[in-house]
């Protein structure tokens, strides 16, 4: 499906090729130790729908063992695309109904609008750094627990957030922001090369 190999061309050309996220091997492998990355896709419009797409993701990779489901890329191009605000609310309402600190997953939340909540800055949403989570699409990246402790053990959070800022920043977020428009993530291969 056209939807899943664009998120793949995003993972393997910004996540990984960028080194925004350092548990990548691509856009088919992820996790400690590394495991199959799992992508589903959600035709979904309405928060019913998208709970009932989300648990049974979750339940789906909890019942599959780590090596042939490390994690999970849940899409939803159809699902508050265009409303940042409302889609950051129903993520967040995602930790509440079953008490998600009791799970063995966690999330993560990506949005091509997304913008990091601890920025006061009032273009905030021209910042380079906040394209480490704006995506194709909606979508939530699923986490198995002890992997997601496991990687604080072995990265600080902070510095890994300084990193991806500086990588992000020397890009820029007109050509950050145009790759995402257009879909087009291969022009960061000679960007990472030094090349214009």
């Amino acid at each position: 499906e056209d939807i899943i190999n664009t998120t793949k061309e995003w993972v393997n050309n910004l996540i990984h090729g960028m080194g925004i996220c350092p548990f990548t091997n691509g856009a088919e492998m992820a996790g400690l130790p590394f495991g199959r990355v799992t992508y589903a896709v959600a035709h979904t419009t309405t928060m019913e729908q998208m709970y009932a797409s989300y648990w049974t993701e979750v339940a789906r990779m909890e019942s599959t063992n780590e090596i042939d489901s490390s994690c999970v890329l849940l899409i939803a191009p159809e699902f508050c695309e265009k409303d940042i605000g409302l889609y950051t609310k129903f993520v967040t309402s995602l930790m509440v109904p079953l008490g998600q600190e009791q799970r063995d997953s966690v999330h993560v939340e990506f949005h091509p609008e997304w913008k990091s909540p601890d920025t006061v800055d009032p273009n905030a949403n021209m910042l380079a750094a906040n394209y480490s989570r704006r995506s194709p699409w909606p979508m939530i990246n699923l986490l198995r627990m002890n992997q997601v402790q496991s990687a604080l053990q072995t990265r600080e959070p902070g510095l890994l957030v300084e990193e991806n800022a500086k990588t992000l920043s020397g890009i820029g977020s007109e050509k950050l922001e145009a790759m995402l428009s257009s879909k087009d993530w291969t022009g960061l291969a000679k960007l990472k090369d030094g090349e214009e």
